[in-house]
């Protein structure tokens, strides 16, 4: 079963991406039209960087003409502040996700780097965590494809150092299961058979 995401612990405002959109202000779920949550989720996956609103108009709305998109980009920001939750930061002209949101994807990048920096330093939840989900499986847009694409290849990796931590540490069943969760992404990955191989001997 998936394990929950790292942002569900916490309090305040987050954006939950992994196995589809979600957005909590405290206890309660914020709801937002499809508009809202891809912009929402854009800025979320670019971590709090400013964004010139050109730049975001044309990747969302990139099938229309700049001024049909500007006018949609307009029409997002206006829905999102009538439903009063606290996601953007604006400017004249850029764009970012509000400093205090927290975002589920970005926590399990930074969990997934700093098991490649420090393979030891690794409690078994943030295992758990790292086997965990999809980013937005039933989106196709472009820039949903890449991201998860990237998300999946950093977890891999990571899986992989865990795994082979594992056994060094004479938990091999642990490295197998980590391992093997690996290969479910991707049966063919040489290097995480050698995990798993590694684990079995």
């Amino acid at each position: 079963p998936p394990a929950p995401s790292l942002s569900g612990e916490l309090k305040g405002t987050c954006v939950e991406l992994m196995n589809g959109f979600n957005a909590r202000h405290g206890d309660g779920d914020i709801t937002l039209p499809g508009a809202v949550q891809r912009l929402v989720a854009f800025l979320a996956l670019h971590e709090r960087r400013p964004l010139q609103r050109s730049y975001v108009a044309g990747k969302l709305w990139f099938e229309t003409s700049d001024g049909r998109a500007s006018a949609s980009l307009r029409t997002a920001l206006c829905r999102l502040r009538h439903s009063d939750a606290p996601l953007i930061e604006a400017s004249r002209s850029t764009l970012r996700l509000a400093a205090d949101v927290c975002v589920d994807v970005n926590e399990q990048a930074a969990l997934a780097r700093r098991v490649l920096a420090a393979p030891d330093d690794f409690a078994d939840i943030e295992c758990q965590v790292l086997l965990a989900g999809v980013l937005l499986p039933d989106w196709h847009d472009t820039w949903v494809v890449f991201e998860r694409e990237r998300i999946r290849q950093l977890r891999l990796h990571a899986l992989e150092a865990v795994a082979e931590r594992l056994t060094t540490h004479g938990r091999y069943g642990e490295a197998v299961e980590v391992a093997l969760a690996a290969l479910r992404e991707e049966p063919l990955r040489e290097s995480a058979h050698h995990a798993l191989m590694r684990a079995y001997l």
